[in-house]
């Protein structure tokens, strides 16, 4: 429960491990609340072990597995904000049986250094099955809420890329104006480059010199300030999302948006895998070794349960 109020104050949820932009959640697993929840949960899973290893299977898995109820349920009624990860919580049910028999058919086959390595053999395979775990829960919900997903790809791929508060919209929208005003400049100076427009000079044409004078206009005011000022308030107007027009009709991110669900499933069973395999379930086998040095009582033979 100590482990669980300490996930609690990182603020992780499913919801912020759906989506592209990741930066939140590493902030959050780089956070001091997150590195003690890591190990309260190593050493849960090392107490789970040497139970395992001190009492017969069944009393083992009884105690076990009552232990972890009572400690998900208080966990979730106590902090609300692990409700939504309950059902991941809940495949720790299956985990606990594989890691008490690993822990003892592998420290009964091994010669060397047998207790952190049976313990590490235990603790892997509760976490692999518990990464499982993880992984179905959000292909479940992701599939779900596939559309969802999908529409909040580009947004959120937007907000990774450029930062919070800022969109491509206000990145560009200059741009284009700029690039529309200088392509109609260019165009009014090869007009007004044409010969016959120095023939209505020499020839005092009166209509000529009028049709010159207003073309020139048209230039200086493209040049203007204003000008570019009031186009520019004209297009926000049409409140068209530049950004995510652009990179909608690139057909690869668009594809990719699709898969979203999928993707999150499976970047979370890695992670999930590559902080269980690299930190807890090295210092559960630490926690596991370690107690038993503390305690040596705990090398007694199995204790009779009647």
């Amino acid at each position: 429960m100590v482990g669980a109020f300490f996930f609690g104050q990182t603020g992780i949820t499913i919801q912020s491990i759906m989506t592209i932009n990741s930066f939140p959640l590493l902030s959050a697993i780089l956070s001091i609340n997150f590195m003690i929840f890591l190990i309260f949960a190593s050493l849960s899973l090392a107490l789970i072990l040497i139970i395992g290893k001190k009492y017969d299977f069944k009393y083992a898995l009884i105690f076990s597995i009552t232990g972890y109820l009572i400690g998900i349920i208080l966990s979730t009624i106590l902090f609300k904000q692990l409700v939504n990860v309950f059902i991941l919580m809940s495949f720790g049910l299956i985990a606990i049986p594989a890691g008490i028999v690993y822990i003892n058919k592998r420290e009964d086959e091994l010669k060397y250094f047998k207790k952190i390595r049976a313990a590490a053999t235990g603790a892997g395979r509760m976490l692999l099955i518990l990464g499982l775990g993880f992984f179905f829960t959000l292909a479940f919900i992701g599939i779900t809420n596939q559309e969802k997903l999908k529409e909040e790809f580009i947004p959120g791929f937007l907000q990774m890329t450029i930062g919070e508060g800022v969109t491509l919209d206000d990145t560009f929208q200059g741009q284009l104006v700029d690039a529309i005003l200088g392509s109609q400049n260019q165009l009014v100076d090869t007009i007004l480059g044409f010969d016959e427009f120095d023939s209505f000079q020499t020839k005092n044409d009166s209509d000529g010199l009028a049709l010159k004078t207003k073309i020139e206009t048209i230039k200086s005011n493209l040049q203007n300030e204003n000008t570019k000022k009031m186009a520019l308030s004209k297009l926000k107007e049409q409140n068209i999302d530049m950004g995510k027009e652009l990179i909608a009709k690139i057909n690869f991110i668009n594809q990719v948006s699709k898969l979203a669900w999928v993707l999150y499933a499976i970047a979370g069973f890695l992670l999930f895998t590559l902080l269980g395999g690299a930190v807890i379930k090295n210092l559960s086998a630490i926690f596991y070794t370690g107690l038993f040095y503390i305690f040596p009582a705990l090398h007694k033979e199995k204790a009779e349960t009647e």
